[in-house]
């Protein structure tokens, strides 16, 4: 009991010290470089001392003390101090804490204080949005963004051309005017932000650019065609930048043909045997774009000579009227004919010439020229003769070293001499047999 009460008493005679240390205002819970900390705190001793305020940053791999001040306290006394503004660097990013530490003169700790963590970064975050994400060229898209820090300047990028802002507010906005021939597809818009203090941010946007068509044309095999001929044509419908869109197109050739292909692809079309000659309007049409150009169709005179059994036909394959005289020329075994005949036939009609009523029986190799072209139409052809009287006694006028090959003139009497005499002839025999028994 002795030993107990000499303890308390020894305990009494030592000095307590009874401190208070406080942090007025409020500690952030970020901080970007740059910014100032202003801390300022109230001290309270209960006795009468000189003491050492020492005021430390404590961060992440870095430490400073960067204020110590002396204070002469008085008991019950309560002193501000402000230290100093801190401007914080680079080398303070990361997790930091205040840490105040009281010492007296001969270093003994008399009261120590530590304020919440806080992060000191340099990332600025940016959040960034549109009015569209497809877009048309020549259009503008707005842009509208927030910061996490103002007093920055910004770099808008698209397309490879790049826009710069000061801004010096958290809530920023941009109109963004789309190239008028920009390729379509899929960009990236990109925003960097950054300020003298070496903090920065960045984000993008996807931006689809539409195809917007901007003129067309088509490319032709030709301008110039005969009857038969296959015309080819690629229309190509172009985008803003000049790229060829897969659009449907409406090509027509007047009142010819009419038709549709993709953008880029070919049609074909064969002009008919019989097309008329002239020029022809060639148009691709596609919303409001059209290219229209001339062909043009060539005259083709052109006939087709075949043989059925004893009748030679004649057929006008061309596309134009066909008015013209040909020799028809028999090779027979005994004799040679050959035979002067006038070919009127317009587009697509035929004629027929029938050999049993033109020449002897006989077989003949058999040509039909016709100006500088000379048709072979048929070889060995069996002709049984079934001519008239009188086509008997003209046929004459016709064969190969008769009259008509060796004096024209004495031949064409001869024939109206036959014609007159044969005219009389019927003539008295009607008489005759008019006349009473």
């Amino acid at each position: 009991m002795k030993y107990k009460l000499m303890f308390l008493m020894l305990i009494l005679m030592v000095p307590v010290v009874f401190a208070g240390i406080n942090l007025e205002g409020d500690i952030k819970d970020t901080y970007y470089l740059g910014e100032i900390i202003s801390p300022s705190f109230q001290l309270s001793l209960d006795t009468s001392q000189e003491v050492l305020f020492k005021l430390e940053l404590d961060c992440d791999g870095y430490n400073l003390d960067y204020f110590v001040v002396l204070l002469d306290l008085a008991p019950g006394e309560s002193v501000k101090v402000a230290p100093p503004d801190l401007k914080l660097n680079e080398n303070m990013e990361g997790e930091c804490k205040l840490n105040v530490y009281l010492d007296s003169l001969d270093k003994k700790r008399v009261d120590e204080f530590s304020s919440s963590e806080f992060d000191v970064r340099n990332d600025i975050e940016v959040i960034l949005s549109a009015d569209k994400k497809n877009v048309l060229p020549g259009e503008i898209v707005n842009l509208n963004g927030v910061l996490s820090k103002v007093g920055s300047s910004l770099t808008i990028a698209f397309n490879g051309k790049q826009e710069f802002i000061d801004i010096s507010e958290e809530i920023f906005s941009f109109g963004l005017k789309i190239p008028e021939n920009i390729k379509s597809g899929e960009y990236l818009l990109f925003v960097d932000v950054k300020d003298d203090d070496g903090n920065i941010g960045d984000a993008n946007l996807g931006i689809n650019v539409l195809s917007l068509a901007s003129s067309i044309d088509f490319n032709v095999n030709g301008n110039v065609f005969k009857p038969g001929d296959l015309i080819i044509i690629t229309p190509n419908v172009y985008d803003q930048a000049g790229d060829i869109l897969d659009n449907d197109v409406l090509v027509s050739i007047d009142d010819l043909f009419s038709g549709t292909i993709q953008s880029g692809n070919q049609i074909e079309y064969i002009l008919d045997n019989y097309t008329a000659p002239g020029s022809y309007s060639l148009t691709a049409l596609y919303e409001s774009f059209s290219a229209t150009d001339v062909i043009v169709v060539q005259e083709m005179k052109l006939i087709d000579v075949n043989m059925e059994g004893e009748i030679v036909y004649i057929k006008n394959i061309g596309n134009v009227k066909y008015d013209d005289v040909a020799e028809l020329n028999l090779y027979g075994a005994d004799k040679n004919y050959f035979l002067s005949k006038e070919i009127v036939l317009d587009v697509a009609e035929s004629m027929q010439i029938d050999l049993s009523k033109e020449v002897p029986t006989d077989n003949y190799n058999i040509d039909l020229a016709v100006q500088d072209e000379v048709f072979s139409v048929g070889e060995n052809i069996s002709v049984e003769d079934k001519r008239t009287i009188f086509g008997k006694i003209t046929g004459a006028a016709v064969v190969d070293g008769g009259l008509i090959s060796k004096n024209p003139l004495v031949a064409s009497i001869f024939l109206l001499l036959i014609i007159a005499g044969i005219t009389v002839f019927y003539i008295k025999k009607n008489k005759k047999e008019k006349q009473p028994f």
